[in-house]
């Protein structure tokens, strides 16, 4: 990869070797000072905002920096500068249907800016919320649709006596008329309950949803709990598999995700008292609930340790996990650092990620991040500290992403061979589809709303080689106008699948 700083123009032009895989693996920082705790969300529109924390240069202070790149890589292509917010560390960042919002700690207080839908920071105006304790993590999740409800939730833990004592998860919510101030859904007196917010269906639009750990250590439970704005928070409930009866999948850090109609729950299992220990995948489905733990731990070593486990889904349905793992063999030194991407379709867990291979070269930091659009892109982002001459160098963050969405993992053909377009789009009050397969079989084209849920069937059948059109008139499968908002078209071939975003105009 190549450098090149643009002094006269104050930009920062990349240019690098395309990686396997059709992913692209780019250096995204190159501070002179440490960066740290990458945070990574993308838009449908293709725009992929990265966020973290880096030392200064001048004083003894963190900082929080938003980097804005494009979700597929593109020849040529010129970078912004990034933008420093504010002193502070360890982001959280989330896409909403109001742009980007960006939330992090700094000195006790949670710092939170926003951005306009193309990625451009109000810098002067934030919100400052008071946490009552030490921060100890932050949670976002962002609603892409014009649903009815805030465009943002909110989860943090505090610490009355950090690191180990008095915990507290607080909720709070954002909307055009402000943030709310932080309630508390829960305490616990002697465990981390790492919580991590979700949503759930409500009767006008998304509840939040919380998932957090409670108990004592050697008896965790992984509850959750919805909060309905007219009764309050529910009584939390106990994930299968962290009760009495059985063991504990979850007792570590965690990442929740909902995809409709499923939801997926990825974390660190029972620590043994080695440097060891597992990675547990739990999902839920509408009509079966909770599915048994799976345990994802790749084995490189006599003992392998998982950490930072990120997840992310696309429209299709693909399950994507991803996370670093330390391995050590019986003298319990660590050996590896290796970065594990591993993608969940129809036929079960692959490992997919070949085109990171080589980046154990340079000593990988432990937090890495991952973000799925509601488009189908993944974005990958992790840090890693070289060494040149025998000097090692300010730790720096990496990104890869997918040349095209077709090039993620488990996506099917390759683009070229199958193609799903609209006209026009935007679209009011209907929309025109173009199917074109290089080969003659079965078919399917649905409509999905952008929470994943099914909409309307527009084809299923033989589908001839070559094209065929066929259109829809914005009405659900019960004949019903759907609502103005973004919609996914999703074509399924025997020569592979496309995803196709529509927008219905109001």
């Amino acid at each position: 990869m190549k450098l090149i700083t643009l002094a006269t123009a104050s930009i920062l032009l990349i240019i690098s070797t395309p990686i396997l895989a059709g992913f692209e693996i780019d250096q995204a920082t190159t501070r002179p000072a440490d960066c740290y705790s990458p945070a990574v969300a993308s838009s449908p529109d293709g725009l992929t905002m990265l966020a973290y924390g880096t030392k200064s240069e001048v004083i003894l202070m963190d900082f929080v920096t938003a980097q804005l790149v494009p979700t597929n890589p593109v020849p040529g292509e010129v970078w912004p500068d990034p933008i420093t917010l504010n002193a502070g560390y360890a982001p959280a960042i989330c896409w909403t249907r109001e742009g980007f919002v960006l939330a992090f700690n700094s000195g006790g207080m949670i710092m939170i800016y926003q951005s306009d839908p193309e990625g451009n920071w109000d810098t002067e105006n934030f919100v400052m919320l008071e946490s009552g304790g030490a921060v100890m993590g932050i949670d976002l999740w962002g609603a892409p649709t014009d649903a009815a409800g805030p465009h943002v939730f909110m989860t943090v833990q505090v610490s009355i006596h950090p690191p180990d004592q008095d915990h507290k998860v607080l909720y709070a919510a954002g909307s055009l008329l402000g943030w709310t101030d932080f309630e508390v859904v829960a305490e616990e007196p002697n465990l981390s309950p790492r919580p991590r917010i979700t949503w759930d269906i409500g009767p006008a639009g998304p509840w939040p949803m919380i998932f957090y750990l409670t108990g004592s250590s050697g008896e965790v439970n992984l509850v959750h709990t919805t909060k309905d704005p007219a009764a309050g928070w529910s009584t939390p409930v106990i994930v299968p598999g962290d009760g009495a009866t059985e063991p504990a999948y979850i007792e570590g850090p965690f990442e929740v995700l909902t995809h409709y109609p499923s939801r997926s729950v990825l974390g660190l299992g029972p620590q043994p008292a080695c440097p060891c220990g597992s990675i547990q995948y739990l999902s839920h489905d509408s009509d079966t609930g909770w599915a048994a733990g799976v345990n994802l731990t790749a084995s490189h070593m006599d003992y392998d340790w998982p950490r930072s486990p990120c997840l992310g889904a696309d429209p299709a349905g693909r399950v994507h996990a991803f996370w670093f793992q330390v391995g050590s063999g019986q003298d319990l030194e660590p050996k590896t650092r290796t970065l594990e991407y591993w993608v969940k379709a129809e036929t079960g867990w692959m490992e997919a990620g070949g085109f990171l291979d080589g980046q154990e070269g340079g000593p990988l930091g432990e937090r890495v991040a991952l973000d799925v659009s509601l488009a189908g892109n993944v974005v990958l982002a992790w840090t890693r500290r070289d060494t040149i001459d025998g000097e090692p160098q300010p730790q720096q963050i990496w990104i890869a992403r997918p040349h095209e969405p077709s090039d993620v993992p488990g996506s099917g053909v390759p683009r070229s061979a199958v193609t799903l377009s609209a006209w026009p789009n935007p679209f009011n009050p209907r929309v025109s589809l173009a199917m074109d397969v290089p080969i003659s079989g079965s078919a399917s084209l649905d409509v999905f709303d952008v929470r994943g849920r099914f909409v309307v069937r527009l084809f299923a059948g033989v589908l001839d080689a070559g094209r065929r059109e066929v259109g829809w008139d914005g009405r659900n499968a019960s004949g019903l106008p759907a609502p103005s908002g973004v919609y996914f078209a999703l074509l399924e071939t025997e020569a592979g699948r496309v995803v196709r975003k529509l927008v219905l105009a109001e």
